[in-house]
């Protein structure tokens, strides 16, 4: 966009000057790092933190680490696509550090010829940081024991109710005597009885209901040639 300056002007610069202007970028000496805190850390955190210089050969290694309050922080490098396979043809290797998706983003500056307005800065990212924070995982192995060596109360059956269904993986933690088995064989055998005896009932039933209906049958036949003979 062309302009035209009025006669003893020039174009003149932001007033507002700064370390991130697009102009000061320009410097092949300089370069742009992105970094990535918690939203628990401040920027002045980092004011006197003292960071080994990333390299690619100590891609799992934290760069620093950092103390706050009881909390604990390390900085790591961010592997990038040609630095976390060995080969072409290999698949990227798993690191445990995240922050991947900082790769895809661009660095906004302000530009002091355009009077401060955000524009793209005027080079790629050089390194990808990440401030992670560093979770004591305790040792499970001494919660199991701890879990195994609780004693299991056993609870009390309410009076006149008896556990019949069992799920699967059901451990009730006591040796099945053979008393038990022979108390549990003996409710089997009574269930067949009643249930035997249901069906003779039943049978008892359809033999009265049959006879009767014979009977009825029959009185029917009877009074119908009784009738017969009386008109003849």
């Amino acid at each position: 966009m062309s302009s035209t300056y009025p006669s003893g002007f020039k174009p003149a610069l932001s007033a507002y000057p700064s370390v991130f202007d697009k102009e000061a970028l320009l410097d092949d000496d300089k370069e742009l790092w992105l970094i990535r805190i918690p939203d628990n850390v401040e920027e002045a955190d980092l004011a006197n933190l003292k960071l080994k210089a990333p390299s690619s050969k100590a891609k799992e290694k934290a760069l620093a680490k950092l103390e706050k309050g009881n909390d604990k922080f390390a900085l790591y490098k961010v592997p990038t696509a040609n630095e976390d396979t060995m080969e072409e043809t290999e698949e990227p290797i798993d690191l445990g550090i995240s922050g991947h998706e900082m790769l895809a983003f661009d660095c906004l500056v302000p530009s002091r010829q355009d009077n401060g307005k955000l524009v793209f800065a005027p080079k790629q990212f050089e390194q990808y940081l990440i401030l992670n924070q560093v979770v004591d995982i305790p040792d499970s192995t001494a919660y199991a024991q701890a879990v195994l060596e609780t004693p299991v109360y056993k609870r009390d059956q309410p009076e006149g109710l008896k556990m019949r269904f069992k799920p699967y993986g059901y451990y009730s933690g006591q040796v099945v005597k053979d008393t038990e088995v022979k108390v549990e064989e003996e409710d089997v055998k009574l269930d067949d009885v009643k249930r035997k005896r249901v069906t003779e009932e039943d049978d008892t039933v359809v033999e009265k209901k049959k006879a009767k209906k014979e009977k009825k049958e029959k009185k029917e036949k009877k009074e119908k040639k009784e009738k017969k003979v009386k008109k003849e």
